[in-house]
């Protein structure tokens, strides 16, 4: 991978109508420049950025792309560590990218400008897309339709499978846990859960990137950048397993939830989430499957971690596990999404990403 440093700017962009008035005055002091002369225009977008002119391009779109970086450009530890945007796609789903493209026109992902290695985007399918080609070129066709802007903010687009087989792709209700009646929206979920396992064990992912961020048609953004700051999140020198959100939920809210497993739920951490490509994880999470049954991959690592009497092992890995506020999760209580939208940025700075 190569690392393209940031352009640097033809001018002082900072203080240029001060330095106009400068050589003015200095010019004419010394009648070397006459009155009426003004210094150039000096482009202080950088580039990959479009102007008010261009017809491709909303006024909102250029005002997000011009807007100083919320990451101010933050040089990465590791410059050379490519990060993978994993996209799970199933059947049922692929037709909503559209409308997640056109959020991310709005809503521009990078700063070109911040020079950062520019991450791949994967679409992760669920079956094999060779016996799906009309998804296969339907996925294809959106990405050929995707903004200019957005597509200049990715490198390379990826089209994988997971393979998953009829018997394998499955997502059954239940509502029993033990004898123990729990909430009928906690499933039995073996094909996301193969769908996440094949993703950690993937030679072609693991081949590309150490650390991925896993995401759905249910991740939207609400700022600008977006995508530097997931690369800055994934760019750390201490290693991590999977790094995200807590399941974000109002006092009321929580308290009227009396299931067994609300108390647990404190330290969910939603699957919308970073992770390394790494075998002891992956170790970690096939025998969870195999010992706890295939419930959400996201509740048995939730469950493990909660456990008394695993705590003997997850003293030693708890570390790996990182809370973070660069993504929210925000879908189990709907008063929390009716929040005014400017209220939430301003109270949450550093949140770029929402789970709806």
């Amino acid at each position: 991978m190569i690392f393209r440093n940031a352009p640097k700017s033809s001018g002082y962009c900072a203080n240029s109508g001060k330095t106009q008035l400068f050589l003015v005055l200095l010019g004419f002091l010394i009648g070397q420049l006459p009155w009426w002369w003004s210094a150039p225009d000096v482009d202080c977008a950088g580039p990959g950025t479009s102007r008010p002119g261009d017809s491709t391009r909303s006024n909102q779109q250029v005002a997000a792309s011009v807007r100083a970086s919320p990451s101010e450009c933050l040089p990465p530890m590791f410059p050379d560590r490519k990060l993978g945007i994993v996209w799970h796609v199933v059947e049922k789903d692929h037709a909503k990218v559209p409308k997640r493209f056109s959020d991310w026109r709005t809503f521009i992902p990078c700063n070109l400008s911040c020079g950062y290695p520019r991450p791949d985007l994967v679409f992760w399918f669920n079956r094999r897309l060779d016996d799906h080609p009309a998804i296969a070129d339907a996925l294809k066709s959106y990405v050929d339709a995707m903004d200019p802007a957005v597509r200049a903010c990715f490198d390379q687009v990826l089209f994988l499978s997971a393979g998953l087989t009829e018997s394998e792709d499955t997502y059954v209700k239940n509502e029993w846990h033990e004898g123990v009646k729990i909430n009928s929206s906690i499933p039995l979920t073996q094909g996301p859960n193969l769908m996440f396992q094949r993703m950690l064990d993937s030679p072609e992912l693991r081949a590309r990137y150490e650390y991925v961020f896993a995401l759905d048609a249910e991740v939207a953004p609400l700022r600008s950048f977006w995508l530097d700051k997931v690369f800055l999140e994934s760019n750390t020198p201490a290693k991590f397993w999977m790094k995200g959100s807590v399941q974000r939920m109002s006092h009321e809210y929580f308290a009227a939830k009396s299931f067994p497993l609300m108390i647990e739920k404190r330290f969910h951490l939603n699957g919308n989430a970073l992770y390394r490509l790494d075998d002891d994880f992956s170790a970690l999470v096939k025998r969870l499957r195999a010992t706890r049954g295939e419930y959400p991959y996201d509740y048995l690592l939730q469950d493990y971690l909660t456990n008394a009497t695993e705590w003997v092992n997850v003293q030693e890995v708890l570390h790996y596990f990182v809370y973070a506020d660069f993504i929210q999760n925000r879908k189990s209580d709907p008063r929390l999404n009716r929040q005014r939208r400017a209220d939430f940025l301003a109270r949450y700075p550093n949140t770029f990403l929402e789970h709806r």
